[in-house]
């Protein structure tokens, strides 16, 4: 073999072994980063979506509100003055002097009807779409408005749960509505609106009463059970007013009495009794088959104020009417589990639990009864008038300001916080 030959045979042999030596370095390097790049990817945006939206929810929105209003007002123009305050569960709602709705506290549900489910909002937040409103009502989880006749077809609109048709526009159950929507109308025109837990009722230029939503306790008035999606007739004639409480309904009588019906496992009703736990069509409430100027109702408590001022109260394990002040009283509001009342002096006075500080009288002790009314801290005078929703109370102001007070797990105190409040705290951005 010539030396030409070896050389090229050596070269032969390394070339092979350095082959090998790659073949061998690539089976055991680690894979390429595949999966770890695909999960970098998809988590970003995740958790750019859970920061963007509370955030955009919570801070800009409500503060951009509240500044726009007072520094573009001129100075010799006053700010929208509030026209009408209601309290849901967790929630509250104000009606602004131009017909405009604001809302804040719990969302979940769509119930603040300014096209989001955001958790909550501290401040109050404009509700998509509404003018000429009249009046509001708050359930649980839902919120509707009556809205003032321009024509001769008045509307009723609701908005936030619908799992049990409370939106009332015949819609599926299976979805919330985050703004709102028409309630469908069957009669000549409604003229007002009141909620329950689930439920709502309106009553009709003819004095008949329309109800729909849950009815599992019979609370719609039709003398059976079964939700409805859409307003079913439950009195035929002679009603002036509703109140609704969580699974009960009552009415005003044009004559000045009182009916109720639902449940009445803690004698919510008034027919003297508990029993029996759901009373499907209208019953009279005893003692008030005249002479009752409003009605007011909460989860099982249910109160009427009288045409010489006094207030009575049922329910809570009572089923007969008691009296719980004898005279100087101008309004009422029933909470979950509390009572206020609106002096004519301009006082507000409360009553009942005060786990959370709804009574405003700057503690959270108390034995719960309904007939030991406090003061609440700060309002002698000067109350134009009152709310009262799960466990927090309102007040309306002569200053057109708002002042709140209670539980405030959802910010339904609307001071920009989720504190709870003992003593009466002012709403900020309303008016």
């Amino acid at each position: 073999m010539t030396v030409v030959g070896l050389m090229l045979g050596l070269v032969a042999v390394i070339a092979t072994q350095c082959l090998s030596l790659a073949t061998a370095a690539r089976a055991a390097a680690p894979p390429r980063r595949a999966a770890t790049s695909t999960r970098t990817r998809t988590a970003v945006p995740v958790m750019a979506t859970r920061t963007r939206t509370p955030t955009a929810t919570r801070t800009r929105t409500p503060t951009a509100t509240p500044i726009s209003t007072r520094t573009a007002t001129p100075t010799a123009t006053r700010p929208p003055t509030v026209g009408r305050i209601e309290l849901g569960e967790h929630h509250s709602c104000v009606i602004l002097s131009s017909g405009a709705v604001r809302c804040w506290g719990s969302n979940a549900y769509g119930q603040l009807g300014n096209g989001t489910t955001a958790d909550h909002s501290t401040t109050p937040v404009a509700v998509s779409g509404l003018s000429n409103v009249d009046s509001i009502a708050l359930g649980a989880w839902h919120s509707c408005a009556f809205i003032t006749p321009t024509s001769s077809n008045p509307a009723i609109y609701c908005w936030g749960a619908n799992d049990f048709g409370q939106i009332g526009n015949g819609s599926s159950t299976s979805a919330s509505s985050r703004t709102p929507a028409r309630v469908s109308s069957s009669t000549g025109g409604y003229t007002m609106v009141a909620t329950g837990a689930d439920h709502a009722c309106t009553v009709a230029s003819n004095v008949t009463l329309w109800c729909w939503g849950r009815n599992d306790t019979g609370q719609l008035g039709t003398g059976a059970t079964g939700d409805s999606t859409t307003p079913v007739m439950g009195m035929a004639s002679d009603v002036a007013s509703i109140a609704a409480g969580k699974q009960h309904t009552c009415v005003l009588r044009t004559n000045g009495g009182v009916k109720c019906w639902g449940a009445n496992g803690q004698g919510q009703l008034g027919n003297g009794g508990t029993s029996p736990g759901n009373i499907l069509t209208p019953i009279d409430v005893i003692g008030l088959t005249s002479g009752v100027d409003s009605i007011a109702a909460g989860t099982n408590l249910t109160c009427a104020l009288t045409s010489s001022k006094s207030v009575k109260c049922w329910g809570l394990g009572s089923g007969t009417p008691q009296t719980v002040i004898s005279s100087g009283v101008s309004a009422i509001a029933v909470g979950s589990r509390h009572l206020c009342v609106l002096l004519t002096t301009g006082g507000v006075k409360c009553s009942g639990a005060n786990t959370d500080g709804q009574l405003g009288n700057g503690t959270v002790s108390g034995t719960g009864s309904i007939t030991s009314m406090v003061n609440v801290s700060g309002l002698a005078s000067g109350v134009v008038r009152i709310a009262a929703g799960g466990d927090h109370t309102c007040a309306w102001l002569a200053s057109n300001q708002i002042t709140c007070w209670g539980d405030n797990a959802y910010g339904q105190l609307g001071n920009g916080t989720v504190i709870d409040r003992y003593v009466p705290t002012l709403v900020v951005g309303v008016p």
